[in-house]
């Protein structure tokens, strides 16, 4: 009789609990409520990604930005006109329009120069965009001392895997620099290996130290490519790889990506560099020519 009455009684509470949940979700829909939100229009603005490099013909990637819910495009500009101008010297030029890919780079671009960039250090350029809806973007680099590689080792391990120590010497001691360092393997355009950016406060008798990871082994080919880069190039790269980081992570601190430009979005730098290129072998790196841009 007990055990009956045991079944009848949980019998009727999980029914009870049942029509409870019931109750509770009929209940919870009064509680909802859609809300239209009006965002204002989006402004569209010029985008532009400018790197100079010396030696190279100066190009320009001019786009404009669009709207968090429009549909992915990369929306060209060509209607519009490109001017590079050195500040140091007063001579400039105008850029032709010309949709192209530097395969060299794998960088796509729409407007080119005729004259090649002159290796000059502690020169300024300027690059301004206009297009025919009246808006106007704006940038400036300088030429900064290229960095000089003192020395790259490979060192094994006991399971034949090499890390690579990088060092250099700071370019001033007295003032505050900032590098980027690019790893590739094969090719500059090969798997990348590294790319992260750093200031040099911390030296030991003014020379950098940089260590990687084990994961080279013998016959890698590997190439090397250390910037001395502006503070706000450095900001722009920082902030891209905050965002790309904080991107589809909810937890993340949202990131505005900090262009070097006035009057609207992008970078334009200059890239002044060392690089290496090499075959890992057992006792010491086979340096290779550096492949033609």
């Amino acid at each position: 009789m007990l055990r009956i009455r045991l079944l009848l009684f949980y019998n009727i509470a999980a029914w009870v609990f049942l029509l409870s949940l019931i109750s509770l979700s009929l209940g919870c829909g009064r509680f909802q409520k859609d809300v239209t939100v009006d965002l204002p229009p989006y402004v569209n603005q010029l985008v532009i990604e400018c790197y100079l490099e010396a030696g190279q013909q100066p190009t320009v990637l001019l786009t404009e930005s669009s709207g968090y819910f429009d549909s992915p495009a990369l929306p060209l500009v060509n209607n519009a006109t490109v001017t590079l101008l050195n500040t140091t010297t007063g001579r400039g030029e105008v850029l032709r329009q010309s949709n192209a890919i530097n395969f060299s780079t794998r960088k796509g671009y729409n407007f080119i120069g005729s004259r090649f960039i002159a290796p000059n250090t502690g020169q300024t350029y300027q690059i301004e965009a206009t297009d025919d809806k009246g808006r106007r973007v704006v940038g400036t680099t300088t030429f900064l001392p290229p960095p000089q590689f003192t020395s790259i080792e490979a060192r094994f391990n006991d399971q034949n895997k090499a890390f690579l120590f990088i060092r250099f010497p700071d370019n001033d001691p007295n003032a505050s620099n900032y590098y980027r360092m690019v790893i590739n393997r094969d090719s500059l355009t090969g798997f990348r290996e590294s790319d992260f950016t750093f200031d040099a406060r911390f030296t030991t008798n003014n020379e950098v130290t940089i260590g990687t990871n084990y994961r080279y082994e013998v016959g890698d080919t590997v190439i090397v490519s250390l910037y001395h880069i502006e503070k706000s190039f450095y900001d722009f790269l920082r902030s891209v790889q905050d965002a790309a980081r904080a991107n589809g992570n909810p937890f993340a601190q949202p990131t505005t990506i900090r262009s070097t430009v006035q009057g609207g979005f992008g970078v334009v730098a200059a890239l002044a560099y060392d690089r290496r290129m090499f075959i890992i072998k057992e006792d010491e790196l086979v340096y290779l020519p550096l492949p033609i841009r």
